[in-house]
This record gives C-alpha cells, structure tokens and sequence, in this order.
C-alpha cells in the first residue's frame, strides 16, 4: 500500500496522539485493563516507525535531487566544454587561414616584409629607450620616497629630558613622533595635546622643543651641554 507525506504525516500524529491517551488513561484510570499499556506502547512504535518512513522517503528524495542537480552540472560542464572546444576549432581555423596569408604575402614580397622587421626593430629600440628611461625616473621617484618615510620614522623620544613612557606614547598618538615634530611645535600646542590626553602639563614641557631641535639637527653634544644645565628637564629657578 502507499501513502503520501500528508498520509503518513497524520497517521504518524493519530498514533501518536492515542499512545499518549491510552498511556495516561492507563495511569489515571484505576483498575483498567492491562491490555491498555500495550495499545499504548504498539500506537507509539506505530508513531515511530511512520515518522521512519517520512525520515527515509525525505533522505531519499534529497539524495535524487543532489544527483538529478550533479548530472544537470555534469551535463552543463560536457555543454561548455564542447561550446569552448567547438569555439576554439573555429579560432584554430581562422589562426590557419591567417597564417596562410600572412605566408602568401611573405613569399609575394619578402622586401616589404625585411622593412616592416626594420621598423619593428627600431620601433622596438626606441620604446625600450624610452622604457629606461621611464623605469630610471621611477627608481628615483621610490628612492625619494623612500627617504621621506625613513626621515618619517618615529625617533625615540625618551632622549628629551622630562619625556618619559606615557608623554611619549601620547606624544606619537597625537602624531608627534619625531625630534623634528616637536620642534616645530610651540609650548602651547605642546601643552594642548598633554592636557586633551587628560595628564597634568610638565613642568618641563618649557625646554622640550629646544631639546628636540638639538636632537632632530643629530647635535647631540648640543643637546648634552644643554642638558646639563637643566633639572628634569627644567630650567632651574
């Protein structure tokens, strides 16, 4: 006998629904009949066995359907393939047919063709002169830039008396990473940037950008003499 889905489906929950019932009727009711347990243990197996059946009928169609779309795949991928094997036949052809003109023409005038390979050469001279000298402007054009980033890499701050750790790590969050930097920065801006980060203004932030020109100009000898005259970093009273 066969049974749709929707067949099964009810049958499945019927079963279900009259195991439950006759189960807790078994329960509840005193002195039934114990006959009611095994109704109520067969509607169940009943139950489990078509929801099985579902289970099976739905694998099943899964399984035709993936191999119903890997053939639709396979026959698509046997379509392109002779397309592209049918396109490049025709491409082959035309290839062949050029050639034999090309053939024709070179037998029919070989003296035309010596000056098309003249003019080819020096054609091809000239666009590798101009490709040097294109390639050599280039190399300097990275060259440059390649000292720009290196003049661009951070410096370590440290070295200006009364910058440590944390004035340093705010200082380069805030963009100021080099000597350069905070020499061409002015106290209040200095300033600006310690106190925006939520610290207390140094008491040698005064000498910072002086200390930075020695430092970024590689004066270090400069920067040692003016160290030397300083406490922490400030100017004694």
């Amino acid at each position: 006998m066969e049974f749709d889905r929707e067949t099964k489906q009810m049958i499945t929950v019927v079963a279900l629904v009259a195991a439950f019932a006759v189960g807790i009727n078994y329960l509840v009711v005193p002195d039934v009949d114990q006959s009611f347990m095994g109704w109520s243990i067969g509607l169940f197996v009943v139950a489990v066995l078509f929801w099985i059946w579902i289970r099976r009928d739905d694998m099943a169609e899964q399984r035709e359907s993936a191999l119903k779309a890997a053939e639709d795949a396979a026959k698509r991928a046997e379509e392109l393939a002779k397309a592209a094997q049918d396109k490049a036949s025709v491409e082959l052809e035309k290839g062949k047919e050029k050639i034999e003109v090309i053939a024709e023409d070179v037998k029919d005038s070989a003296e035309k063709v010596t000056e098309a390979i003249e003019e080819a050469v020096e054609d091809t001279a000239e666009a590798v002169e101009e490709t040097v000298e294109v390639v050599e402007e280039e190399a300097e054009d990275v060259a440059e830039t390649v000292e720009e980033v290196a003049s661009d890499e951070p410096d370590d701050l440290s070295k200006i008396e009364g910058i440590g750790p944390v004035y340093q790590t705010l200082l380069k969050d805030a963009g100021v990473a080099t000597y350069a930097a905070i020499a061409s920065k002015s106290q209040e801006e200095l300033e600006k940037i310690i106190t925006d980060a939520g610290k207390r203004r140094p008491a040698s932030i005064e000498t910072w950008a002086e200390q930075a020109e020695y430092a970024a100009k590689g004066d270090w000898d400069g920067l040692q003499k003016l160290q030397d005259t300083l406490d922490g970093g400030r100017r004694p009273s």
